[in-house]
């Protein structure tokens, strides 16, 4: 997706000259899409905004209720780490720090930061609360069979993401990423018949 950029820091500066962070997924590589909040220096990006009721834009056009929606989703978090007894972390970038989302599908595991699910195609889930609408996400799984079929998740690793980098066992009808198979392949191999030799010269399938 193309996100535009933030111009300006909080004093009226060059973007370029400050360091902007979204404070919900705490990701600086993709600095597209955000907005400034309330509290002086901060940013965050819309697509994770609109993924926390608590949060909203105030009359001088600033995103508040932020601290509000860290906050919740930190409580969640630890009512989920004592209930399952695992500490959750992304499904995207692997990370457990700042807000993280439960799959929208029920009693699922999953998590993930908001822009980690956006980026990565994730099937949204949008829900009127309040009267305004908020974002939920589904999980590669759950994801890949509502736009798929059937979940086109590696078999290796378990994630749905890099879909440009998986290929199809013609055997079996399962996929792998190229980098998770042992030897990695570095492209999809165009010839017929070909990947499911590699499957099974690796050892997947």
């Amino acid at each position: 997706r193309d996100y535009p950029s933030p111009t300006g820091d909080s004093n009226g500066d060059n973007a370029e000259l400050v360091d902007v962070i979204c404070q919900l997924c705490a990701r600086r590589d993709v600095r597209g899409g955000m907005k400034k909040t309330d509290a002086p220096g901060k940013w965050v990006h819309l697509a994770c905004m609109m993924t926390g009721k608590e949060a909203y834009i105030d009359a001088k056009g600033k995103v508040a209720g932020i601290n509000k929606v860290l906050s919740r989703t930190k409580q969640e978090l630890q009512d989920f780490e004592r209930d399952v007894g695992n500490k959750a972390i992304c499904e995207g970038c692997f990370r457990s720090n700042n807000a993280l989302l439960c799959c929208a599908e029920a009693d699922c595991h999953m998590h993930f930061h908001p822009l980690c699910a956006e980026i990565t195609n994730r099937v949204r889930v949008v829900t009127a609360v309040d009267s305004e609408d908020t974002i939920q996400f589904k999980c590669a799984i759950h994801s890949q069979g509502r736009q798929h079929g059937s979940a086109h998740c590696c078999v290796i690793c378990g994630i749905g993401n890099k879909w440009s980098d998986m290929i199809g066992c013609e055997g079996c009808a399962r996929w792998y990423h190229l980098f998770c198979l042992v030897p990695q392949l570095e492209q999809v191999p165009m010839e017929i018949g070909f990947a499911v030799i590699v499957m099974r010269s690796a050892g997947a399938c």
